[in-house]
């Protein structure tokens, strides 16, 4: 039970980083993973004392319980602000990419080789 919850996990924090990398425009990105591991990381040291004390007076099964049900108020609250600023004309967070190297079998690279080793020439 452990590994797998410690897999999940793992795949969690590293999709969402990934993620978040590739939707965040490079000038913000420093920014907006700081954020990202405030959130992640940067709380525990207020949320670990607290849930500590609770398990200590209240026993275990009411410390676990507390984390699930902070878990799933946040999430309410999230989605409940998503869904009030959700704005129908934005297009999807990541797109195909418009021009340029699209994967190494894309529209502008046939060959096996990235664009930057291909033998084309170009004037200039």
């Amino acid at each position: 039970m452990l590994t797998t919850v410690g897999l999940l996990g793992l795949t969690f924090l590293t999709s969402s980083n990934a993620t978040i990398q590739l939707a965040t425009e490079p000038a913000m990105r420093g920014r907006v993973m700081s954020l990202h591991m405030i959130v992640f990381t940067g709380t525990t040291p207020i949320g670990a004392p607290i849930i500590g004390w609770v398990t200590e007076e209240w026993g275990p099964r009411i410390g676990l319980l507390a984390c699930g049900v902070v878990s799933a108020g946040a999430a309410v609250v999230v989605g409940w602000i998503m869904k009030i600023n959700s704005r129908p004309d934005v297009e999807n967070v990541i797109t195909a990419p418009s021009q340029g190297y699209s994967g190494r079998n894309g529209p502008h690279n046939r060959g096996g080789s990235p664009p930057c080793a291909s033998s084309s020439s170009s004037s200039g």
